[in-house]
């Protein structure tokens, strides 16, 4: 238990591992809810976690889905920029497919669906073999 403690990621955690340490070592319900600050429910739930996954059950994990909010400490992390509502010069595919269009499709009359589709798979095939042209043609210019 006092490894997981030590390993736990986060405090909420941690307040969870050494309040089941607790009662292991024989400690009342009562007095752990007052230790540790928690509802008698709190415990009872956090006892049936541990019951039915082990520590697992106790410590929190990353949820899949929506990215939490950023923190207000954070904000001064991140620069804002304004973009305009349409901005190809921003947006690297937009440069990709310029190029595309260029080298592969400014000649080009395409006699059925099957001879475009091998023409646009010819082209995008030779930026993905030679990844220092995409890089250079998707670059941003500063």
């Amino acid at each position: 238990m006092l490894v997981a403690m030590d390993a736990a990621p986060n405090r909420r955690s941690y307040i969870r591992l050494a309040s089941i340490r607790a009662l292991f070592m024989g400690m009342e319900r009562e007095v752990v809810r007052q230790v540790f600050r928690c509802s008698d429910r709190l415990v009872r739930l956090w006892i049936e976690c541990f019951n039915n996954a082990g520590i697992d059950g106790l410590t929190t994990k990353l949820r899949s889905g929506r990215p939490r909010k950023v923190k207000l400490k954070r904000v001064k992390d991140f620069e804002p920029m304004f973009l305009p509502c349409y901005s190809p010069d921003f947006n690297p595919i937009e440069r990709l497919w310029l190029r595309v269009k260029a080298d592969w499709f400014s000649d080009f009359i395409a006699s059925d669906k099957t001879s475009l589709c091998d023409r646009l798979c010819t082209a995008l095939k030779s930026f993905i073999d030679d990844p220092t042209k995409t890089a250079s043609v998707c670059s941003i210019r500063k």
